[in-house]
């Protein structure tokens, strides 16, 4: 075994480089949570994507929130293609939020039921 020294790790403190995945109880205010972040990050709704899923509603009497529906997996799909190939073009969205990871979990269970 080779020894290496060691070294002080140094991170960017930067919200937009990590993943979080946030559960709690209804009504804690997760969608809340990711509309004040997009704003205090970017200052503009525009910036940020909050991505309904299936029938979660929780957005309806939120301001200041850049928000689509998807019902299917071909939905989703069609969302990542356009988020990639219009990025600049059509929208400058930085941070994609999903909301929420139960209503998600059933698009693609019902996309995987499908395939089999």
């Amino acid at each position: 075994m080779a020894f290496k020294k060691p070294q002080v790790n140094r991170i960017t403190a930067d919200i937009s480089t990590v993943s979080i995945y946030l559960r709690s109880t209804k009504k804690f205010g997760k969608t809340t949570l990711a509309r004040d972040v997009i704003m205090e990050k970017y200052g503009d709704p525009e910036r940020g994507l909050l991505v309904a899923c299936g029938n979660e509603q929780g957005y309806a009497m939120l301001d200041n929130l850049n928000v689509v529906s998807v019902e299917t997996w071909q939905d989703l799909v069609d969302l990542g293609n356009w988020l990639i190939k219009e990025k600049g073009k059509e929208h400058n969205i930085e941070m994609v939020v999903f909301d929420t990871v139960d209503e998600l979990a059933l698009i693609a269970d019902k996309e995987t039921l499908r395939r089999s």
